[in-house]
């Protein structure tokens, strides 16, 4: 909401909205993949001296979906579009009730090596063949000074960092860092922390590998030992560290279809090439007698795709080097930038393109000591692709290949708002309790957002462990029950002066549970589970977290229905049927009796004062047709 002592004047009219989804990210846990984003809107409006005016707006979202098969390393594609944008004007003229529905699409992959069928008259794809993979285990030891003498090692920590990987003739150098974190206890009994990197390279044999092909490596610390000597000052450590590698080329290939697996590829639509001459002249610097060397590379590939033509430019670098008059060895930097265009049917703009260019022959000649003539002929070719995603068949014995497979995917609409709308004109809503006896259980999952400035501009988090306490159930609607309790969080984190502090936070939180169907408060029990933790730590110590739970509330008791029985307010109509159940007499009692009443089936409400309709599925007695499954209505809230 903008109050008008925030806007330049206030607003009589809205002119216009837009709005993009920035700082787009997420993070994949088990079966879910948590969303953030910020949603940026420019509102125009104008003002009451008929002027217009302009003001930025954020609005920041997280939620998640459900993906079952979803694991931490996996990627996503994730695409939000905005679905409504709307901003309504208060009686003062301040902007208020700012509302946005999103629509956000999340798709996890995974690359994973499988065997294909191919098939002449498949779909011809690009994919990356495997070429080769293995692993290899490599045994470090090294020895730490320890700043502060140690009474005893709580935790040594590690990871691999910094990889770097060189392909040569059947072989793969692997060069990186192993960082470790070491939290040991001093002699006053103080928590201390201390970090070491240092460095390794190692090398994996795989026959048939070459430059140029595309390498994966996977790196775990599988074991880590230990021993402190005995005047606690040095720490001798062991660590057992597992590389996995697996090298691909890009190849072309038509593939089997099939109902064994669901994967994401690109497929070849069309394809052109030509041979291009660029001639130059390059002035050298220096008088020369002769040319000892050209060093060439293609850069700054860009492209425009128009219809069933594409313009390719880039720039070719070159090195020269050359002997002067002076016999002294110069060198000299050149970029020659060239431009052509290929035909290639189907072609239109926004497609995807892969561009291809090799240097096919250079000629070149010296004239009059400074002048370098050159003759540069090109090999360019393009490849129009289109994503897709195709069912094929898997043969273990045929063609070896990375494939990204299609873990699942998941679409989810969200409302963020800015400020509740006003109470709309009353509506009268009675429901009718059903009773019966039958086991009640619900959960809703719910994400919690909160930042903590911790006592130091902390360098990294060594842990958080958290818990529920005093959970309490409360009820909204006959249906609808919040559970709410604390969420007690122990943050321990080093500081600058590599001490291990330690920090309590207590997180109030409230989740709506729906229940399937009506049941007292006083016999539902709450259970809640946190099932991830993520955080961000900021500079200056600022911990941004998080925290995914779940809240369940269960019964074995009686089961209480409530259905929509009459709704009455202006422009309302329904549509009934006539139904015979057991139903309580009165809210606060327990005293029960076989009724004969309507319940609402359809609502219609042409004047919008009816914010929330919720329908079900229930088994009811109705009159003439006994008992049936039948959609009725069993929620109603208005604006």
């Amino acid at each position: 909401m903008f109050k008008t002592e925030q806007m330049p004047v206030p607003a009589v009219k809205i002119r216009n909205i837009t709005a993009e989804v920035v700082k787009l990210t997420y993070d994949i846990i088990p079966d879910k993949v948590l969303v953030q984003g910020c949603l940026h809107k420019q509102i125009f409006y104008v003002g009451v001296d008929n002027l217009i005016y302009h003001i930025d707006d954020d609005m920041s979202f997280t939620t998640f979906l459900d993906i079952p098969g979803a694991e931490p390393g996996m990627k996503a594609e994730i695409v939000v579009n905005i679905e409504k944008l709307s901003v309504d004007i208060g009686p003062s003229g301040e902007l208020i009730d700012q509302k946005a529905v999103l629509e956000i699409f999340v798709k996890v992959e995974n690359d994973e090596p499988i065997g294909v069928e191919l098939s002449q008259s498949g779909r011809l794809v690009e994919l990356d063949h495997l070429v080769a993979d293995g692993q290899k285990q490599i045994i470090r030891e090294n020895q730490v000074q320890l700043n502060q003498t140690a009474s005893k090692i709580d935790e040594v920590r590690g990871s691999v960092r910094d990889l770097e990987i060189e392909l040569i003739m059947d072989k793969v150098i692997i060069q990186g860092s192993i960082h470790k974190q070491i939290f040991f206890i001093s002699e006053d009994n103080t928590a201390l922390h201390q970090a070491e990197d240092f460095p390794f390279n190692t090398f994996i044999d795989l026959p048939g590998v070459s430059p140029g092909m595309k390498a994966v490596v996977e790196a775990v610390i599988e074991h880590i030992s230990y021993q402190l000597s005995a005047d606690g000052n040095t720490l001798q450590q062991e660590l057992v560290v597992e590389f996995y590698v697996r090298v691909s080329e890009t190849i072309q290939e038509r593939i089997a279809p099939g109902y064994d697996l669901l994967v994401k590829l690109p497929l070849i639509i069309g394809e052109s090439d030509r041979q291009y001459l660029q001639e130059n002249l390059v002035l050298l610097e220096q008088p020369a007698q002769k040319i000892k060397n050209i060093v060439r590379e293609i850069r700054d590939i860009r492209y425009d795709i128009f219809e069933n033509k594409v313009i390719v430019r880039g720039v070719v670098h070159e090195q020269i080097y050359y002997i002067g008059i002076n016999d002294l060895e110069y060198h000299q930097v050149e970029d020659v930038a060239f431009s052509t265009f290929l035909d290639l049917a189907g072609a239109s703009n926004g497609q995807l393109l892969k561009p291809l260019i090799n240097i096919e022959e250079i000629i070149y000649n010296l004239r009059d000591n400074n002048l370098l003539y050159q003759e540069i002929v090109l090999d360019i070719s393009v490849q129009l692709e289109e994503l897709n995603q195709l069912n094929i068949l898997v043969d273990e014995q045929g063609l070896q290949a990375v494939l990204p497979v299609v873990i699942g995917e998941n679409t989810r609409q969200i409302l963020i708002s800015g400020v509740e709308e006003p109470p709309a004109e009353e509506v009268e809503i009675i429901y009718k309790t059903i009773v019966r006896e039958e086991e009640v259980s619900a959960c809703q999952q719910a994400i919690i957002e909160n930042s903590l400035q911790l006592g130091c501009p902390a360098i990294k988090i060594k842990n958080i462990e958290a818990e529920a306490q005093n959970l309490v159930v409360s009820g909204l609607t006959d249906d609808l029950v919040s559970v709410s309790g604390e969420i007690l969080k122990d943050i321990a984190y080093v500081c600058p002066d590599n001490i291990v502090y330690y920090q309590q936070e207590t997180i109030p939180f409230t989740v709506q549970v729906k229940l399937p169907e009506p049941i007292p408060v006083e016999q539902l029990s709450p259970v809640i589970k946190i099932e991830n933790i993520s955080y961000k730590l900021a500079s200056g110590g600022l911990l941004s977290q998080l925290i995914v739970l779940e809240a369940c509330v269960g019964s074995a008791g009686p089961e209480f229905i409530n259905v929509v029985s009459s709704i009455t307010g202006p422009g309302i109509t329904t549509e009934t049927i006539l139904v015979r159940e057991e139903v309580l007499v009165v809210d606060d009692s327990i005293d029960t009796r076989i009724e004969t009443f309507p319940v609402v089936t359809d609502v219609f409400d042409p004047q919008g004062l009816l914010k929330t309709i919720i329908k079900e599925t229930i088994i009811l007695n109705v009159v003439g047709e006994g008992q049936i499954p039948v959609e009725v209505v069993v929620f109603v809230e208005q604006f």
